[in-house]
């Protein structure tokens, strides 16, 4: 009799003091329950919230539904999506995510706790996670994956763009190992190093002839240096993770030789005080091979301080004599790229650099150097 009061009073409330709302009508809460379930089965949360009550929500209510039923819906999920988890707890046995949208247990397939930000502190924020696989009454997600992600990308939004005269991106290659066609070496992800407190690497790759600037001689001694390099091509093992980029020691080098070129010949053009005393220095280089050409005879040299190549002109009768190793020379001009204009019938000089939203696509000027004794 007492249940039967209260439900009638219930129902009566729910009639009269909560506007639209109506109790359902069910012989027994066994039936009441089985009926509710068959009728929200496909329903999201925020749906079924709305049905069962159909009263009018406020946003802040709203909002939270669509983050837990949008985002968090564990019915859609399926390995490589990403979803934002509220770490609760971080134990030596493994991460506690705050998991109520999820009836599955959500396992990070990283343990957080091996690493000093995470040791001490709680994220405060959700985490961005990827979804890695599906068991049974199991999710497993991964914490640095969506990092990876981000840095991945980077890398294909900038290898085309490293060259900024302004803020070049260069990679920092550590400990590097020689092996049969090059070296191998790990890339510091920023991002996940800043985040958990210890430095994390990508592996990657830098062919034999891209070491230095031209052909090396001495390959053991890069073993275990550090290399800053350009990244020029990135590749994911098919079915997996494992991320390894291909770098240019070389492609850096030269950057950085084109922008004393360009240097170089400004002071040039204007005659002033660093072109006179750029013409007396005396630097180390190395003869790196030699042009014989109807046009042009000379012997190519390499100045790796400067991270420049220029040329030598020499005699045609003993361009031959010059082997290589090593020599010192002064800088005495710079040889431009010349073309026929047919507009005025004469060949003109060509701009000297080409720069294109900061970038440098081109040099056309090279150094025209003397052998000193």
């Amino acid at each position: 009799m007492i249940v039967n009061k209260a439900t009638a009073k219930y129902q009566k409330l729910g009639k009269e003091g909560i506007k639209g709302f109506e109790w359902p009508d069910s012989r027994s809460d066994i039936a009441r329950i089985q009926e509710s379930t068959e009728m929200f089965r496909n329903l999201s949360i925020e749906e079924a919230f709305a049905h069962a009550y159909r009263d009018e929500m406020n946003k802040t209510t709203i909002s939270r539904l669509r983050e837990i039923s949008g985002k968090n819906e564990c019915r859609s999920l399926k390995p490589g999506d990403v979803i934002e988890l509220q770490v609760k707890d971080i134990t030596k046995k493994g991460v506690i995510f705050e998991q109520n949208a999820y009836k599955e247990t959500i396992i990070s397939t990283i343990n957080l706790y091996q690493y000093p930000t995470f040791r001490n502190f709680l994220p405060k924020e959700p985490l961005r996670c990827k979804v890695m696989s599906l068991d049974v009454n199991k999710i497993y997600v991964d914490p640095f994956q969506p990092l990876i992600d981000d840095f991945i990308k980077e890398i294909q939004n900038t290898i085309d763009n490293q060259a900024n005269i302004n803020k070049p991106i260069v990679t920092r290659i550590t400990d590097l190992q020689h092996m049969r066609s090059g070296y191998i070496g790990n890339i510091r992800v920023p991002a996940i190093s800043d985040l958990c407190g210890k430095d994390m690497y990508m592996q990657a790759f830098i062919p034999g002839s891209q070491i230095t600037l031209n052909i090396a001689d001495d390959f053991t001694k890069w073993d275990g240096k550090d290399v800053d390099t350009f990244i020029t091509n990135l590749s994911i093992r098919p079915g997996t993770t494992d991320v390894t980029v291909a770098c240019s020691a070389k492609e850096y080098l030269r950057f950085l030789g084109n922008l004393n070129i360009i240097q170089l010949f400004k002071d040039y053009c204007e005659g002033n005080k660093a072109w006179k005393e750029a013409q007396e220095k005396v630097h180390e280089g190395n003869i790196t091979g030699i042009c014989n050409t109807r046009s042009k005879t000379g012997v190519f040299v390499e100045i790796p301080s400067m991270g420049i190549t220029g040329m030598v002109p020499v005699h045609p009768e003993v361009i031959n004599t010059y082997k290589p190793g090593p020599v010192k020379v002064k800088i005495t001009g710079f040889d431009e790229l010349m073309k026929f204009n047919k507009e005025v019938d004469q060949m003109q000089h060509v701009e000297p650099w080409k720069i294109e939203n900061d970038v440098l696509k081109r040099i056309n000027v090279k150094c025209v150097l003397e052998f000193v004794k």
